[in-house]
């Protein structure tokens, strides 16, 4: 999760999930499901049902309502990275984060692939593996 500084200046930093019910929260509707976002604290995962103060269907409009103070965003690592890096974006709660999704790189059958798609695969192979931001 992530919020401007501004917003947790006029807010205040939640410290766990159940500190969200008092803060504007947006939520990107991209991913099919219930407006839920898991949490994993000591080792047990929280759920909260979101009631978002903006729903949008991209991360882009996400992240931009986020650095104006409008609210908690929930991007994922790579989306926020270079807002968490310029300071635009603050990381919140990094103790409650639930396990990490895995990048995944799927082919139909590697026994026929071309030599092209061979060599896009091990670039971004290489270059997924060099981000840190994957790592964290």
């Amino acid at each position: 999760m992530v919020a401007s500084p501004g917003y947790l200046a006029r807010h205040g930093t939640p410290a766990m999930p159940e500190d969200l019910a008092g803060h504007d929260l947006i939520l990107t509707t991209a991913r099919p499901g219930p407006p839920d976002w898991r949490f994993l604290v000591d080792g047990r995962e929280r759920v909260l049902r979101v009631v978002p103060r903006l729903a949008v269907n991209h991360i882009e409009p996400a992240l931009l309502a986020a650095r104006d103070g409008h609210g908690i965003a929930r991007p994922l690592s790579y989306q926020a990275a270079d807002d968490l890096a310029a300071g635009t974006l603050v990381r919140l709660m990094p103790h409650a984060e639930p396990t990490p999704l895995p990048v995944h790189v799927v082919v139909p059958t590697a026994r026929l692939m071309p030599g092209r798609v061979r060599a896009f695969l091990d670039h971004a192979v290489q270059g997924l593996s060099a981000l840190a931001v994957l790592r964290v």
